[in-house]
């Protein structure tokens, strides 16, 4: 009876044991599976993504519970960014007043806008550095090989990424790099010789940053392109080239997408009223160009 009794005793303490192994096991399986996905997606160009389109005037045109969302922030998308007048270097709501100064805004507010509208539980993490009057070179070129010059914006939006993925990988979070959203190229429609090597640039920028954080993509980075408008500043305005080799590059990959603006019918002549800003976009129509890249930047 009592050999009896400790076999039954000892087998019971052997079924726990297994029992609390496989509970431990998951546990830290379940765990290892609800690890939060941070999706980092980088914005950059010149002033039409730096962001010169009016907040005030957007509030004409949307809901006030829209305006009230976009003055206090998306809670789901985050942003660090630099311009020529607004610098968070830590993460904060993407809200309007993230542009050229607190009153202008960006390409960043539509992307957001689309983003937690389509997908609310997820959480979305923006580096955005844009510059107004930029040229692709050399402000934005990729080290051709190695020990070749990186250009000085493209250079600081690189670090600044690197900072941001180590960031959210110490929070433990795991990190997915969707899409680089590329908006530039009205300065060098200006100029002949920069629209003759603006392919070039454009295909070695997209590919460095594929290249670069690639272990941070299981499908492929993304790259979308926005087309710059018609408004001429110049006798000579290469705008029509220049969106032609944007669409062209588009058409080299399915991970590639080009942002046909005039397609969409967006506008640069309504604002301000008495004095338009021929080369930027309106408020409204800076939201539904946002909108377009969020469209493409993300999606399940």
């Amino acid at each position: 009876m009592q050999v009896t009794g400790g076999i039954k005793c000892k087998t019971a303490v052997f079924v726990m044991s297994v029992l609390l192994t496989v509970l431990l096991f998951l546990t830290v399986f379940s765990g290892c599976s609800q690890q939060k996905v941070a999706h980092v997606i980088v914005l950059a160009g010149q002033s039409n993504c730096e962001g010169v389109s009016s907040c005030a005037e957007l509030k004409k045109y949307v809901s006030e519970e829209k305006y009230s969302l976009y003055t206090n922030g998306f809670d789901n998308v985050k942003i660090v960014l630099n311009t020529n007048g607004v610098t968070e270097n830590e993460f904060v709501n993407c809200k309007l007043g993230q542009g050229t100064s607190a009153d202008y805004f960006g390409i960043e507010i539509g992307i957001a806008d689309y983003l937690s509208e389509k997908y609310p539980d997820e959480e979305f993490y923006f580096v955005k550095r844009a510059h107004g009057g930029t040229t692709i070179y050399p402000f934005w070129n990729a080290p051709e090989s190695e020990g070749t010059d990186c250009g000085m914006y493209f250079k600081a939006l690189l670090e600044k990424t690197d900072s941001v993925i180590d960031t959210l990988t110490h929070q433990g979070k795991k990190v997915q790099v969707e899409a680089l959203c590329w908006m530039q190229g009205e300065s060098d429609a200006l100029s002949a010789e920069n629209t003759e090597t603006y392919y070039k640039y454009l295909s070695n920028m997209a590919t460095y940053f594929r290249q670069k954080y690639r272990e941070y993509s299981a499908d492929g980075i993304k790259f979308v392109d926005g087309g710059i408008s018609d408004y001429e500043p110049a006798e000579v305005y290469y705008n029509e080239e220049i969106n032609n080799i944007k669409s062209s590059f588009s058409n080299t990959s399915d991970s590639n997408f080009y942002i046909d603006t005039a397609a969409l019918n967006l506008t640069c002549h309504l604002e301000p009223k008495f004095n338009p800003d021929l080369i930027h976009y309106d408020s409204y129509s800076m939201l539904i160009l946002g909108r377009n890249f969020g469209k493409y930047a993300y999606g399940k």
